[in-house]
């Protein structure tokens, strides 16, 4: 981002989210930092959207697993030449 190091980059921002596995690569993960009000307030809303990695990811796999099993491709082809002929129509 042309600066010389990354405390320049966030330098202009109150709060700064560094995704793990976009940004360096990894499984997975994110840091979110700012001051101790908003990463207070950050950790309520992480709970209301049901947790963290660690709480979901079961249920994330359970759901690929699901869709691999019961959602198949020649379903969906079908419901898109279905939208098709009634996007055409309007």
């Amino acid at each position: 981002y042309g600066h010389e190091a990354l405390t320049q980059t966030a330098e202009p921002f109150d709060s700064v989210y560094i995704s793990f596995y976009k940004g360096v690569g990894a499984v997975s993960g994110a840091m979110l930092l700012g001051d101790s009000e908003f990463i207070a307030e950050a950790r309520v809303w992480l709970r209301r959207f049901g947790g963290n990695l660690y709480s979901v990811l079961p249920y994330a796999v359970s759901s690929w697993d699901g869709f691999r099993k019961n959602c198949r491709d020649d379903v969906f082809m079908e419901r898109r030449r279905k939208l098709a002929r009634v996007i055409d129509v309007l």
